[in-house]
């Protein structure tokens, strides 16, 4: 047996009872092995080290993770120089850290990885040492330490049930049913004969197949693939094939339908009881503005990061300079926030913005750089709202639409209002949009897990006032 630091992949989460996890608060990795601390006076923390260190005298280093070994971030007990990985974390998360699948995030320290010798390094010391516990518990993958509360999975949450989101195309919910998912739970969705468009839970109450695998007959009724269950307006249940005519339906048989409306275009769904309408967009009932839907994407992206992403304007020079970015303007004017109306709060700012051929035709100007006047402001708990004035008089607003499929994937659409003369076809027009779009999603991707809602966690500067304002009353939802 031998000490290891570093990441083993593979295997289970590690399982512990609920009565240790209430007492974990620091632990060890010895041999391939997870020790639990716990609290205790000091004799007793200091007795348990002893423990450790008699027990790696007796093992030799595996010179395979030992190696390589930053003597300078070394502890009291050597720990380091042992290839020994020390970290603390609350109980809630032992076990779920190693899980690849679960984002959980690091408050006060930041776990690097040096991948060339498989070493996890803590950025800063702990305060006090770890104490373990001579009871050791088989350690298998460990990712990831964490000590930041419990807000790293969010979709569970009951409060998000109570809210509007935009999950469909209304224009693609025809033929057959529709898949979809949100905050971790399968609904389906499909079109009546009467047009009307219902979401139930994708699961027949009869033996639990799912409904998206059947089809629509041609009088609008989803009939199951299983046994031919068929199932009319409001989810109620209109068929059971194996029955005698006349028999009654069991009462149990219709679905639970959720709240559903379309509206700018979208199929929004509500699972439980909406706390608020869905948004009000002015430019929807003005006849002077036209509105142009856009597909329906899957970002493996956290929509927590999504929503802070369209509320920033410092990246505009770094991540859109394949689009509008200009790299010569990077200074952002004091940000102040407020209400924008009664649905949307965030700030106005002014920006320049290179006019690339690409942006041309949807800025109808020949310029090299523009100034646009911009706002953004978010409406809970992810939609998110961009209006553009230019100099000219046009105006584009955008409805940014950041749905969570689960704490880490979500799907994004966009939907555009404009009040030009029509003579730009409408792909022309979202051909920028896409763009920026495309960019945003390469970086997104590429960061890990959900944003943390405890503003300490991160840093953040007077640019970044509007997300932090978000994060603030996001968490407070959650509260």
């Amino acid at each position: 047996m031998s000490h290891r630091s570093g990441v083993e992949h593979g295997g289970d989460p590690v399982a512990l009872g609920v009565e240790q996890r209430e007492q974990c608060r620091e632990f060890v990795v010895l041999g391939g092995h997870l020790l639990v601390g716990g609290d205790g006076p000091r004799e007793d923390r200091l007795a348990r080290r002893q423990i450790v260190r008699d027990r790696r005298a007796q093992q030799p280093i595996d010179g395979e993770m030992g190696v390589g070994v930053d003597e300078s971030r070394m502890d009291h007990a050597g720990s380091a120089a042992q290839g020994l990985e020390v970290g603390v974390a609350p109980a809630e998360f032992v076990g779920l850290a190693d899980r690849d699948d679960h984002p959980v995030h690091d408050r006060h320290r930041a776990v690097a990885h040096d991948a060339t010798r498989g070493v996890h390094r803590h950025d800063e010391p702990a305060d006090d040492q770890p104490s373990p516990h001579d009871e050791i518990v088989p350690r298998r993958t460990l990712e990831r330490v964490t000590t930041a509360p419990a807000t790293a999975a969010f979709s569970a949450h009951p409060a998000l049930q109570h809210h509007w989101y935009p999950v469909a195309n209304s224009a693609e919910v025809v033929g057959g049913p529709t898949k979809i998912t949100l905050l971790g739970r399968e609904y389906v969705l499909w079109r009546t004969g009467s047009g009307e468009i219902v979401s139930a839970p994708d699961r027949c109450p009869h033996r639990e197949a799912p409904l998206s695998l059947g089809t629509v007959t041609d009088g609008g009724e989803l009939e199951c693939p299983y046994h031919g269950w068929q199932f009319g307006a409001g989810g109620a249940c209109v068929l059971v094939p194996s029955n005698d005519p006349g028999l009654p339906v069991p009462p149990k048989a219709h679905l639970h339908t959720l709240r559903l409306v379309e509206r700018y275009g979208l199929v929004w769904i509500c699972p439980g009881e909406p706390t608020r309408d869905v948004p009000e967009i002015a430019e929807e009932h003005d006849p002077v503005f036209r509105r142009i839907n856009n597909p329906v994407e899957v970002w493996a992206t956290s929509a927590t990061r999504m929503v802070d992403n369209f509320l920033d304007i410092a990246h505009f020079p770094y991540v859109h300079t394949g689009s509008f970015g200009r790299r010569q303007n990077t200074r952002v004017p004091k940000v102040e926030c407020s209400p924008l109306d009664d649905d949307f709060y965030g700030y106005g700012y002014e920006v320049e913005v290179n006019n690339p051929d690409l942006a041309m035709t949807a800025s109808m100007q020949t310029a090299a750089v523009l100034t646009r006047r911009m706002t953004s402001g978010f409406h809970l708990p992810f939609t998110v709202r961009s209006t553009i004035d230019y100099e000219t008089g046009l105006r584009h607003v955008l409805l940014l639409c950041s749905t969570p499929i689960d704490d880490v994937t979500s799907t994004f659409t966009f939907v555009v209002w404009r009040n030009d003369d029509f003579s730009v076809s409408a792909e022309d027009v979202v051909r920028l949009d896409r763009a920026i779009g495309a960019e945003d999603k390469v970086m997104l991707e590429r960061l890990p897990g959900v944003l943390p809602l405890d503003t300490s966690a991160t840093v953040s500067v007077q640019a970044d006032r509007c997300g932090v304002e978000w994060r603030r009353r996001f968490a407070a939802l959650l509260a």
